[in-house]
């Protein structure tokens, strides 16, 4: 009985399972038989981005897809029938029927037109529209060009004015389709075609307007490419405009222009403010929201490129009306401003940093500018920015930042580089105190820079001395700076024991080689003392120096007992090299 009982739940619980399973194969049959449900096409749901008023993304994929295969000749034949009636147009206006200026607006109006509809089939999702936005944008510009050129038909004002309004409305239809085609051809096409009417007569008020304008544009529109050419474009030809704007207002303050006075030099103040703003800007915009992982090269330079050619600019405007100790003083508040800038950039969480050591260095440049502008000579300012410098190395420990450590090293070259040609300039007997000052000042902070960079290793996580090695070796050129400003400073103290130098050229020529060949001595012995492979490295360029010096130059300029000076000592330094130098190989040898 028990085995019976158990075979019929066996049996009762196979039937069970069984009807499972038909129940399942119904149900897929079912779903197979039914008919497929339509694919509802790209454009029927917009995605999230579009409903949220965003770039829609999908708009310009959905026009590039439609740039290969046999939809080219379809674009190539749009192309063909857009230039034919274009030609028509020009046609008729060459034959006298109508008026070349009733022509000009009548090609204007078609130009435009063709924006319009190329606005209208980007919004229909039309392969097609790059097409109408493109040809409409370059006919309007080369129609501006020609109409103001060759007819004189349309006014100055009115030229630029097109120009702009055709880079604005190119540059709306990318921004609100999502694409950056529009933007860059409405862009370039109304910085150029705004060069070409400044040809040969140039109108510098207008055309650095419209290249103001068009650079904002351009910024918005860089955001949507891989890389930065609209920008560096922008940039590059604006700052032209304004030093050729420059020089040709100083020539004509000064009466070297036969044309007499230029027009529209009041605005040019105002303009010149507005690109150094712009500038900076732009650069702070990209850098605290740069569109992509790491900041660009321009967003990094174009604070102090752009303050420096701002600048220079109006020196030169200054300088001609005798205001240039009026404008270092601005450049002196700006800088000021600056420095504010990169403090308050420093403060922030997360891309602070770039923006921190880009605007300091604006602020450096600009200072040294300003100084040098304030008090009419450059090597008043050499001992701040040496101590500046440091104050950089200083600050590059708070800030976790070896970007702001190798720029207080560039700095203190530049110290150096600076006071060495202004002094081997003839700047020692301009300012014989100024360049004593200069010089001992450069020989102690730039020492106690090294020192302090040997105790302080570089942040751990600076990409830069990653890629310059974690040992800091480029710290060496900091007592090399240390070791110019002691000769500059000895130098001038020669300078001055000899009574100018004058009477007694060839003793203060050959005093500058004894101070040099000694100076390779005492290095040698230091390095050999310590042990110092970067002392042994600098004795060497120490060395070589004074090889320069002695036989390309003492041999040939100076006479009698100082001639010997010289060789004998470079002699005692180079037999103290080769000591040190074969000691040194011996030791280090297996």
């Amino acid at each position: 009985m028990g085995e019976a009982a158990s075979l019929e739940s066996r049996v009762l619980a196979l039937e069970g399972q069984i009807e499972e399973l038909r129940r399942r194969v119904g149900a897929v049959e079912s779903v197979r038989r039914s008919p497929a449900p339509a694919t509802a096409p790209p454009w029927a749901a917009a995605p999230p981005e579009v409903e949220r008023g965003q770039a829609a993304a999908p708009v310009a994929g959905a026009v590039a897809a439609g740039w290969s295969g046999s939809s080219v000749l379809a674009k190539v034949s749009t192309v063909c029938f857009l230039l034919v009636i274009a030609l028509g147009l020009r046609t008729v206006a060459d034959s006298g029927a109508i008026s070349p200026t009733a022509g000009a607006f009548a090609g204007l109006g078609y130009a435009a037109a063709l924006i319009v509809a190329g606005w209208v089939l980007y919004a229909r999702r039309s392969e097609l529209a790059p097409v109408f936005a493109v040809c409409g944008a370059a006919l309007l510009c080369s129609i501006v060009v020609e109409t103001y050129a060759h007819f004189g038909s349309l006014p100055g004002t009115a030229a630029y004015l097109a120009l702009g309004a055709t880079a604005l409305a190119m540059t709306a239809i990318g921004e609100r389709h999502g694409t950056p085609l529009p933007g860059t051809i409405g862009v370039l096409g109304a910085m150029f075609s705004g060069i070409a009417l400044s040809v040969p007569h140039p109108d510098f008020g207008s055309l650095a307007a419209l290249l103001l304008f068009t650079s904002a544009l351009g910024a918005a529109v860089s955001r949507r490419l891989k890389g930065d050419w609209i920008g560096w474009t922008a940039f590059l030809l604006s700052a032209a405009v304004l030093v050729v704007w420059a020089v040709r207002i100083r020539v004509s303050l000064t009466g070297g222009d036969p044309a007499g006075p230029l027009a529209g030099r009041q605005w040019f103040p105002p303009l010149v403010w507005a690109y150094a703003l712009f500038w900076l800007g732009q650069s702070l915009a990209g850098l605290l929201r740069p569109p992509r992982p790491l900041p660009t090269v321009l967003s990094l330079v174009l604070p102090s490129l752009g303050a420096a050619v701002a600048f220079l600019a109006g020196l030169q405007v200054a300088a001609a009306e005798g205001d240039a100790r009026a404008h270092g003083v601005a450049g002196l508040l700006l800088a000021a401003v600056l420095v504010g800038v990169a403090a308050w950039s420093g403060l922030r969480a997360g891309g602070g940093a770039p923006a921190l050591n880009a605007y300091a260095v604006a602020a450096v440049i600009l200072f040294t500018l300003g100084f040098s502008a304030a008090s009419g000579s450059l090597l008043g300012a050499l001992p701040l920015l040496s101590v500046t410098a440091f104050g950089f190395a200083v600050l590059s420990v708070r800030w976790e930042s070896g970007g702001a450590r190798l720029v207080s090293y560039l700095l203190q070259i530049f110290v150096a580089l600076a006071l060495a040609a202004i002094l081997l300039g003839g700047g020692t007997a301009e300012t014989p105190g100024m360049a004593a000052l200069a010089s001992l000042v450069l020989a102690l902070v730039a020492l106690g820079h090294y020192r302090w960079c040997r105790r302080h290793s570089p942040a751990a996580a600076s990409l830069v001395f990653r890629f310059l090695g974690a040992t800091d070796r480029c710290s060496l050129a900091l007592l090399t700076a240390s070791l110019a400003g002691g000769f500059f400073l000895l130098r001038t103290a020669a300078f001055l024991l000899l009574g100018g130098g004058v009477q007694s050229r060839d003793v203060f020529l050959s005093v500058q080689s004894l101070v040099i060949n000694v100076a390779g001595v005492a290095l040698f012995a230091l390095a050999a003392r310590g042990r110092s492979r970067e002392l042994r490295t600098l004795a060497v360029l120490v060395t070589l120096v004074g090889a320069a010096k002695v036989f390309l130059y003492d041999l040939i300029a100076v006479h009698g007992v100082s001639r010997l000076a010289s060789v004998f000592s470079f002699g005692l330094l180079a037999a103290v090299a080769s000591v040190v130098l074969g000691r040194w190989q011996r030791r280090e040898s297996p």
